[in-house]
């Protein structure tokens, strides 16, 4: 492999409707340890690094074995701050140190089921489309057609009665974004270092169990939940 890949895990200390979410307990490990092990286990990179302010978290990271090379400025350790403001710093910081990368891959760690194969196929689709963004993307689970939205005490359709009405057979297959993997060129990227939804972007698509985002509750219930089955299952 010629060109030379980054990983990086965004996984600041603060979390407000999950507090410490990151490195809450799951089947003996802290949440972040799935998506560092899953970097670790697909081959792909030349450092996989974790960006966070959190001293616990910096260690659960190093302990799991990723590198914690930069500590994150505290402006970008809010729950205003945006990935793509964190991409910037991680890429300047290493350019200052003399390194750079040609792909850039983010992993957030709140999708810990995503699997080391669906970073694989992800980074594959990048390579052979000659795309400048990748992203692994998932099947809605109720139809989005069938959106509805309250106003005024009534429920009304999102996208009009023509829409709520047809059949599945009858509209095009939607697509969204699973939050688990996300590539990109870094040329790509530093010309519009405000989005992973550029122009050119592709999709890799991984089933709605490997997408599950831990953010509320009940999510890290359900990703249990799975972890036990597999457990079971001897996976």
């Amino acid at each position: 492999m010629s060109e030379r890949l980054l990983c990086l895990i965004p996984a600041r200390g603060g979390s407000k409707r999950l507090p410490r979410k990151n490195i809450l307990d799951l089947a003996g490990k802290p949440v972040l340890a799935y998506t560092v092990e899953a970097a670790l286990a697909s081959g792909l990179f030349e450092q996989v690094v974790v960006s966070t302010e959190d001293e616990e978290v910096a260690a659960a990271a190093r302990r799991h074995g990723a590198a914690v090379p930069f500590k994150r400025p505290a402006h970008l350790a809010t729950d205003r701050a945006r990935v793509v403001e964190v991409c910037r710093h991680v890429l300047d910081s290493f350019e200052q140190r003399g390194l750079s990368f040609e792909i850039l891959c983010v992993l957030l760690p709140t999708s810990p089921l995503r699997t080391a194969q669906d970073i694989r196929g992800t980074y594959q689709r990048l390579v052979e489309s000659g795309a400048d963004y990748a992203l692994a993307v998932t099947t809605y689970l109720y139809p989005p057609w069938q959106a509805l939205v309250e106003r005024d005490g009534r429920l009304e359709a999102f996208w009009g009665e023509e829409m709520v009405n047809r059949k599945s057979q009858e509209v095009p297959e939607l697509l969204v974004d699973s939050g688990a993997v996300y590539f990109c060129r870094v040329e790509a990227f530093r010309l519009d270092p405000t989005t992973f939804y550029g122009r050119n972007t592709v999709g890799y698509l991984i089933p709605p169990e490997r997408a599950i985002d831990v953010d509320t509750e009940f999510q890290l219930r359900l990703v249990r939940a799975l972890l036990a089955e597999r457990a079971a299952a001897g996976d």
